[in-house]
């Protein structure tokens, strides 16, 4: 199988006229996308695996929305200085006291299609009795599971048991990789919920295929999943948010909308007091609810905006069994209840932070930041359970906000997008451990144009000669002639020729040689 390429290459060459580049140059695309499909092993060099940290697409550049906000924002239950961020493309960024400094955490995660980042990192979930423990929600895609070829493979809901220092994508059973929520059962930590998309396939190769969504149960700690049986079509639509409440923890709300034009219809808010086992449809009358919150101390009180252009809120003091329109009151963004004080509500505006002490009677903006553009939006907002004083805020640009008075007042603490690429201090890097041995890694991306990078790691400080050479041996450049470090490097190849071939990266150091087969399309 590995010489198909070869073949084909070769094939198309003597076919072809040299004067016919450019239906040369579709002819040999055309063969790629054909081995990718018939060669196993390749897809999994492609996004398997991250082969080095990396840092994602560069800033202020168009597509795969680079710049944009943090989905997610999780406190450490028992510690109010230990927070997590969740980003667009660059991982997760972690903090132990309460902002001043933080790390990015990428162990574990799977890179995107052609190894331009990581998926975007939509929920996180700390362990309430191990805050060692945490699972992720991840969304790149859409698409299925287990297909190397599809980007969803980098996505799903990733676990890590080592406070975030590295992460293990946990995707059995799933019917896609679109997840949006996870959430831990309090009472069994073993039992985990989380929450996928229905959604269309966004892949080129195969356009509009629908992936079904749904609620899924994992009775051990998100080793395999089960899908739980919903109301008929809310498994087509995305899910807002979802929430666990109760001192049994088997009561579970969830609101869904629809996604574009995936679904025919959005079904709004839906509920299950038994685990799961079973689900009702819970909106008001006329209308479905969208974001939302459940008070932690009274799995009864819920507060909600729902779809209509104005966005009015609604209360519910018995479940959702009956609801009050709150007059006079809108919004569009994310909604939080003071965890000890059903009256004491959080929510983002546009580019605002409103707090309100009367149950939504009134609210006053506690913070607003000028500085935010049109595109950018505030996004979340958390409240610590150990310490309600402590609150938490983001907005798009990556953009972080604490308040230290119980969200009278906040603080713009940092821009994390900007440290990423100019190292402001207080941000640091995850260090890597010095390597054990001697491994070339697949350049990425592979297939090239027009550059590529070929990453080595050595355990001793060593002269490395890295040359490139042809099909038939013939040496093409030297790359690199020196005395290295021990660690993780890199180094990067352009091909001077204007043509597309293959060709061989070869490390050589101390009587060893390692080598790795590049493709280059022109």
């Amino acid at each position: 199988m590995k010489n198909i390429f070869t073949l084909f290459f070769f094939i198309g060459n003597i076919l072809l006229s040299q004067y016919a580049q450019e239906i040369r140059n579709k002819f040999i695309n055309l063969i790629f996308v054909v081995v990718i499909i018939i060669t196993p092993n390749l897809p999994a060099q492609i996004n398997d695996s991250c082969l080095a940290e990396i840092n994602g697409a560069p800033k202020g550049q168009p597509g795969n929305i680079q710049d944009n906000m943090f989905h997610s924002l999780a406190i450490d239950p028992k510690n109010e200085n230990i927070v997590y961020a969740g980003t667009e493309t660059n991982g997760i960024f972690k903090t132990t006291d309460g902002g001043k400094s933080w790390s990015r955490l990428r162990r574990g995660l799977k890179c995107t299609f052609m190894q331009t980042g990581y998926s975007q990192i939509f929920d996180i979930t700390v362990d309430p009795k191990n805050s060692q423990i945490l699972y992720a929600a991840t969304v790149n895609g859409p698409g299925p599971t287990g297909n190397m070829l599809y980007p969803s493979n980098s996505a799903g809901v990733y676990k890590s048991i080592d406070g975030g220092k590295t992460w293990r994508q946990k995707v059995q059973g799933f019917t896609n990789t679109y997840t949006i929520y996870v959430l831990i059962d309090s009472t069994n930590t073993n039992r985990i919920y989380a929450a996928l998309g229905g959604v269309k396939s966004t892949f080129s190769m195969t356009p509009n295929i629908f992936y079904e969504g749904g609620i899924f149960l994992s009775n051990d700690a998100g080793e395999s999943w089960v899908p739980l049986i919903l109301p008929p079509g809310v498994n087509t639509n995305i899910f807002v948010d979802v929430v666990i409440r109760g001192t049994d923890q088997k009561i579970l709300y969830a609101s869904g909308q629809l996604h574009r034009d995936d679904a025919p219809i959005a079904y709004g808010l839906i509920k299950s007091t038994d685990g799961g086992t079973t689900w009702g449809i819970i909106n008001p009358l006329g209308t479905i609810i969208y974001g939302f919150d459940v008070y932690k101390k009274d799995a009864n009180i819920i507060y909600g905006h729902d779809s209509s252009q104005q966005r009015r809120v609604h209360k519910s003091t018995n479940g959702g069994t009956t609801w009050t329109l709150i007059p006079n009151t809108s919004f569009y963004g994310t909604i939080r209840i003071h965890p000890r004080d059903s009256s004491i509500i959080f929510y983002t505006g546009f580019h605002n932070l409103r707090k309100s002490i009367n149950g939504l009677q009134s609210s006053v903006t506690v913070y607003e930041d000028s500085s935010l553009t049109s595109s950018q939006q505030m996004l979340d907002i958390e409240i610590s359970e150990s310490n309600p004083s402590v609150v938490w805020a983001c907005a798009k640009g990556y953009y972080l906000y604490k308040s230290t008075d119980g969200g009278n007042s906040f603080v713009k603490i940092t821009a994390m997008r900007d440290s990423i690429y100019k190292a402001a201090v207080g941000v640091n890097a995850e260090l890597a451990p010095i390597p054990q041995q001697f491994t070339l890694d697949q350049n990425f991306p592979n297939p090239f144009n027009p550059s590529t990078t070929i990453r080595f790691s050595i355990p001793t400080k060593e002269k490395i000669l890295i040359r490139v050479i042809d099909l038939m041996g013939r040496e093409v450049e030297i790359l690199t002639n020196k005395i290295f470090e021990a660690g993780n490097h890199e180094i990067k190849f352009s091909p001077k020729s204007e043509t597309s071939g293959i060709y061989f990266a070869q490390l050589t150091s101390g009587g060893k040689t390692f080598t790795t087969k590049m493709v280059f399309i022109k």
